[in-house]
């Protein structure tokens, strides 16, 4: 650095030139300075040596720190993971006990319409199609109960899997939090401060030079390493659990209601039927009390006239075959008259035929029982089925109580 003074007219020549002798020794001086420390600087790097080991021991701890803070928010998002896992495992768990109540309900009510259908009178009892249909509904509802109860016990496992390892999460996020709590705050903010740059000059020997510890700490403990591999591997396992609950649910929902369905498309197919025969049975029964209404005029009549017939009171005077004429002529050989004869003859067709209406009306007495006990048996039992298919309507919703019911 040298100072330029401008010509001054006023002072004298020598007072200025021992000021300008006084700058440049001064110059010279620190020159001189200048290049002693640099060239020691080179030669000799102990004094800043310090410094140095300062820094990389601060490098070190600070090191050690963040992957403490690093484990420490891997451990904590670990938890939330298992949390949130937990919550769908039990909504998963809500939905398998719903389906089971429902389960249980449909078995209530396949069994109340096979103890409906059994109080159907006797000639109805016969098997037919809807009993089976209500069988093998019944069967499909238990096989599909006992399944919903094994993936409830494989979520229930996987609840019980979750919570162990939360409590192991915890107890190492604990551990590593209150070792994080011991760091020094000091050290936090030595990040912060301004690091002072070694000379381009000095030695290369400190370049590649490292702070070796003795015993490193280790910032993620075996049991962290542990408890975090825990957590991927039930994690994808609670994954195929809540696929598997999943596909079930659907498809046990799926054969329950094609179940319930074809129940009740057999037990209307049976209504449809009975209603059938009964119309059926009406008619035939109108058509049996008319030809018994016929056959007990035929009767009436035909008694009548035999009675008109056979009976002197009411027969005339010369229809009578005791009359003094044919009485006189009666006195003379081998005289004939045909009209006694055609009169027994047809005296015994009217017997024949009142024997045979008199069958014919027994025949049609028993017909006509038996059309309308198998008209009330036929009524009956719509009625019960009827009552049956109703009853699986109305608790089709499942918004029932099932009280004590299973």
């Amino acid at each position: 650095m040298s100072v330029k003074i401008e010509n001054v007219a006023i002072g004298p020549e020598s007072w200025r030139n021992r000021t300008l002798r006084g700058i440049k020794m001064s110059e010279d001086i620190i020159k001189r300075s200048l290049k002693h420390a640099s060239n020691r600087q080179s030669a000799d790097p102990a004094p800043f040596m310090r410094e140095f080991l300062i820094r990389l021991t601060n490098d070190e701890i600070l090191k050690y720190f963040r992957e403490l803070r690093e484990v420490v928010v891997k451990l904590r998002q670990a938890v939330e993971c298992i949390n949130s896992e937990i919550v769908t495992m039990t909504r998963y768990q809500d939905k398998l006990h719903k389906e089971l109540d429902f389960l249980r309900k449909d078995i209530v009510v396949n069994r109340e319409s096979r103890r409906m259908r059994k109080t159907r009178p006797l000639a109805e009892q016969d098997r037919d199609g809807a009993d089976d249909l209500l069988n093998a509904e019944n069967k499909h509802l238990w096989n599909s109960k006992k399944v919903l109860e094994v993936q409830l016990r494989n979520v229930q496992d996987m609840l019980q899997t979750f919570e162990k390892s939360r409590q192991l999460l915890h107890a190492n996020l604990h551990e590593r939090s209150r070792a994080l709590d011991l760091t020094n705050k000091s050290a936090v903010l030595t990040n912060q401060l301004t690091q002072k740059t070694r000379p381009t000059t000095a030695d290369p020997r400190f370049e590649n030079l490292q702070c070796a510890t003795v015993c490193p700490p280790e910032a993620c403990t075996p049991s962290c390493d542990t408890a975090l591999k825990e957590v991927q591997d039930i994690t994808a396992e609670a994954a195929k659990v809540r696929n598997e609950v999943d596909r079930m649910l659907s498809r046990v929902t799926k054969l329950n209601n094609a179940a319930h369905d074809s129940v009740n498309k057999g037990l209307l197919k049976k209504l449809a039927e009975s209603t059938h025969l009964m119309q059926h049975l009406s008619m035939c029964n109108g058509q049996n009390r008319m030809a018994l209404q016929r056959s007990q005029t035929l009767y009436d009549k035909t008694d009548w006239s035999r009675n008109h017939l056979l009976r002197d009171s009411y027969l005339t005077c010369r229809e009578r075959y005791n009359r003094p004429l044919v009485t006189l002529f009666q006195k003379h050989a081998g005289t004939y008259l045909p009209g006694s004869t055609e009169i027994n003859a047809a005296n015994q067709n009217m017997l024949n035929s009142l024997a045979q209406t008199t069958h014919n009306l027994d025949l049609l007495n028993l017909s006509k029982l038996n059309l309308q006990n198998d008209l009330r048996s036929k009524s009956a039992a719509v009625k019960i089925d009827g009552d049956a298919l109703r009853f699986r309507r109305n608790r089709a919703s499942h918004k029932w109580p099932i009280d004590a019911h299973f």
